[in-house]
């Protein structure tokens, strides 16, 4: 039996750093775990990390560099003053993405390589604002998902991995529109069962003569890690809420939009333990020592003792012996 490794990212903005920090932790403990991963999908920031890896067949030597962006990353999206005044007003993104687009350009992390330049197969998703139906003429929004993965024919081999960094990091509100696409957090932030189905999906299309084969569900072994999450909940009773409780309540603001991503990574969480087979994913995605009071917004210091905290190193303990027990770490491919 061929084993398939698929490492998945969620998105998150700063919150990568939690991410960045487990994979160092697990990497530590299982040398070679990250060589021996076969895919990296990943959504927003969860992308920056996911592409920066792919660009080595051993990961391990770039994670301080993935911590390092997310240490640098307030001054990275700085805006201009006058940039700023626009995003509070409305007019503009918050923040500016040209600096970060700088620093992911440099050659010892994205440089000017395409997505088929890199050394492992990856999976992003975005969101296209205007496409284009090449049959009917039709125009409409709609998901893409970015990958190098299927034929050697395919078009997003092409691609540069700055580019798809980019459009996939694009946040509403946040950053920028980049080339019409926006943050692929908006309809899979949690890229798990989008990279089973591209996997699916490839196996059953077939491959060009000497191009790999992934294996059936059988053969996957999916590790997904999230970016931690507060121990949220809300004591609302039966109450008429409208969109000041929704969107604009200042105990706990955008409360809508936490409840609809942590909705949807439940969901997926749910999913893709019932598509695979039992023991073949495992979820790793701790609370934080300290709640946030702005959703996306922990400071660094607090993802750090998270990580190092007593429970989550309990959490990483039942991660590391999934990874021995899914055989993860054997030399099957």
């Amino acid at each position: 039996m061929a084993i398939y490794r698929i490492l998945t990212l969620d998105g998150g903005g700063q919150l990568e750093m939690t991410s960045t920090l487990l994979l160092a932790d697990i990497e530590k403990r299982r040398p070679g775990f990250l060589a021996k991963t076969q895919l990296i999908a990943g959504t927003s920031a969860g992308a920056m990390v996911g592409l920066i890896l792919a660009t080595q067949d051993d990961p391990a030597a770039l994670l301080p560099a993935t911590d390092k962006l997310w240490q640098d990353f307030f001054f990275l999206s700085m805006n201009s003053v006058f940039g700023a005044m626009l995003g509070l007003v409305g007019l503009g993104a918050f923040f500016s993405n040209e600096r970060l687009e700088q620093y992911l350009s440099q050659d010892s992390l994205l440089g000017d390589k395409t997505l088929g330049d890199l050394k492992k197969r990856v999976l992003i998703t975005a969101f296209n604002l205007d496409h284009k139906d090449e049959r009917t003429g039709i125009r409409t929004w709609k998901p893409k998902v970015f990958h190098n993965c299927g034929p050697l024919d395919e078009p997003d081999l092409k691609e540069k991995a700055v580019d798809i960094a980019m459009r996939s990091g694009a946040s509403p509100v946040f950053f920028p529109v980049v080339d019409n696409y926006i943050d692929g957090g908006v309809f899979a932030n949690h890229p798990a069962m989008s990279a089973i189905s591209q996997i699916l999906a490839d196996w059953r299309r077939g491959f060009p003569a000497g191009a790999e084969k992934p294996g059936v569900l059988d053969d996957l072994r999916v590790l997904s890690l999230g970016v931690g999450q507060d121990r949220q909940y809300v004591d609302a009773g039966d109450g008429n809420w409208g969109y000041l409780n929704w969107v604009l309540n200042p105990l706990k603001p955008l409360l809508i939009l936490g409840a609809l991503l942590h909705g949807d990574s439940w969901a997926v969480n749910f999913e893709a333990e019932h598509v695979l087979p039992l023991g073949h994913y495992f979820r790793l995605d701790p609370y934080y020592v300290v709640n946030s009071y702005i959703p996306g917004m922990v400071d660094t210091a607090v993802m750090r003792k998270t990580v190092e905290s007593e429970e989550t190193q309990k959490m990483i303990d039942r991660s590391v012996e999934w990874l021995d027990k899914s055989g993860w770490m054997s030399d099957e491919i």
